[in-house]
């Protein structure tokens, strides 16, 4: 890892997004979720989160092939580098039981997502939806995988 402070950005893709900012020298920074109604305006708002923060290195993203090429063009017009991963892949390492299925699969990433944000001391949410769960999930999964410090055995005893 370089001396300086880097960004990675995980997100949950879709019409419902999840987004949660990782920083390397701080962790988890924020986690939010937005509905963007269209994929119109999903569209338009992607260069918009991208701009948005400063000295960003790195999306991870889950979701469909065809919306990782919006993200990948636009991240790609600013020197953003993008990773595309299937839930499976992320949810087998940061996950417990990540064979699980249907709503318990939801519920355990948002249990997860909820001691990762204990971890960095941030303010709990009133409540937490399952886009922004696995969006800080996806992140922290893109954080190991650069080999980032100080995030081992936050969610699976590592």
């Amino acid at each position: 890892m370089s001396g300086y402070e880097e960004f990675l950005l995980g997100v949950d893709m879709g019409i419902r997004s999840g987004f949660a900012l990782y920083s390397s020298q701080q962790g988890l920074c924020w986690f939010r979720s937005h509905n963007f109604g269209s994929r119109r305006r999903l569209r338009s708002g992607i260069y918009t989160i991208l701009r948005s923060i400063p000295h960003l290195r790195w999306v991870v993203i889950e979701g469909s092939r065809d919306m990782a090429r919006l993200w990948r063009r636009r991240a790609q017009a600013l020197g953003i580098e993008i990773e595309w991963v299937c839930s499976e892949q992320w949810r087998r390492e940061v996950l417990p039981h990540p064979r699980q299925r249907g709503y318990a699969l939801k519920e355990e990433a948002i249990e997860v997502a909820l001691n990762v944000i204990r971890y960095y001391h941030l303010s709990l949410p009133r409540s937490l939806n399952h886009n922004a769960a696995e969006a800080i999930l996806i992140g922290l999964w893109g954080a190991k995988q650069r080999g980032w410090r100080g995030i081992e055995g936050i969610t699976r005893g590592d």
